[in-house]
């Protein structure tokens, strides 16, 4: 997919105005993905660059002072790229966040939401919101995951698949402490509430996934 979109971008090189005229690689193994599709002119100059994960492209002269291309905050914007990055970004947040947020506690007997609090529920929701993900060593709880992959987007989100998932997020936030300290009264008593959050992750990020790919069909 980011290759794809890379392509994409250099294949523009050559059209009309508001479109990328050149792209270089600036190092590192960042996603296109995690970055939102618009490119900025500089200000008062003859052209400009964005500035992607990975790469930066370069804005043609032509989009500059004329504003021939330009939204009203000097942004350019080519919908195709926007839709391909919204996917990835989509594709990406189903993965990392979706699927692991609840990787280790969708596999528990349904009597682990009931009743006496088992130590394996404890673990499971703990691993799975706290440490939803890892990077270069250390635990991403599902809240950072969040911020890191939605962060090229527009608030307010546009698409209310996604606006549902911040409220989930939020709500598993609300049990950072007590999941930090193991209160397992606290625990036993918001563990449907965590699994509830949990799953309107998952279902969310798979619906909207499912959406946008039809869309580009």
């Amino acid at each position: 997919m980011v290759g794809g979109l890379a392509n994409r971008l250099l294949s523009a090189s050559t059209e009309g105005p508001g479109r990328v005229t050149s792209l270089a690689r600036s190092g590192g193994a960042g996603r296109l993905a995690r970055s939102h599709p618009v490119h900025r002119a500089g200000s008062g100059t003859r052209g400009g660059f964005a500035v992607f994960p990975g790469c930066v492209a370069r804005i043609g002269p032509e989009t500059s002072r004329s504003g021939a291309g330009l939204a009203a905050d000097g942004v350019v914007a080519d919908p195709d790229l926007v839709a391909d990055s919204l996917r990835e970004t989509v594709a990406a947040l189903k993965h990392d966040l979706g699927k692991y947020v609840a990787w280790r506690s969708t596999n528990l007997e349904p009597s682990a939401w009931d009743g006496p609090l088992r130590q394996e529920c404890v673990d499971a929701l703990t691993r799975d919101v706290l440490a939803t993900r890892t990077r270069s060593g250390t635990d991403e709880p599902a809240w950072d995951v969040w911020a890191r992959l939605t962060s090229p987007l527009r608030r307010p989100f546009e698409h209310e698949e996604l606006q549902r998932v911040a409220q989930a997020v939020a709500r598993l936030r609300d049990f950072e402490a007590a999941l930090r300290t193991a209160d397992r009264q606290r625990l036993a008593a918001a563990r449907v509430e965590i699994r509830d959050a949990q799953h309107t992750i998952r279902r969310e990020l798979a619906a909207l996934a499912r959406r946008l790919a039809r869309a580009s069909e």
